[in-house]
């Protein structure tokens, strides 16, 4: 729980082919924030399905204490570096597949 709450916090960037993913045992409402962050991100919300159900672009560390939620209820985010989104196409709707 300590890793997802601090998630990426701390870490100076990350790199292109790099994200981290949270996955929580249930769909729920995720909210997240910039707290400690050093650099910008997306964050990708992914329903129990695995569809993108919506997407943060672009949030920078000075947004802190703004919250970033899901609309909808979601199981899992992925946080990726800022721009990750837009460079590979990833829209909501599209199918997560791993």
């Amino acid at each position: 729980l300590a890793t997802q709450v601090r998630g990426l916090s701390g870490h100076a960037s990350l790199a292109e082919d790099e994200g981290m993913l949270f996955v929580y045992q249930s769909p729920q409402i995720l909210s997240f924030w910039m707290q400690d962050m050093r650099f910008p991100i997306d964050i990708i919300w992914i329903d129990e399905r695995k569809i993108i159900v919506g997407i943060a672009s672009n949030i920078s560390p000075d947004t802190f204490p703004q919250l970033f939620s899901s609309a909808a209820p979601v199981r899992y985010a992925l946080e990726v570096s800022a721009g990750w989104v837009d460079r590979h196409g990833v829209v909501a709707g599209d199918q997560i597949v791993w």
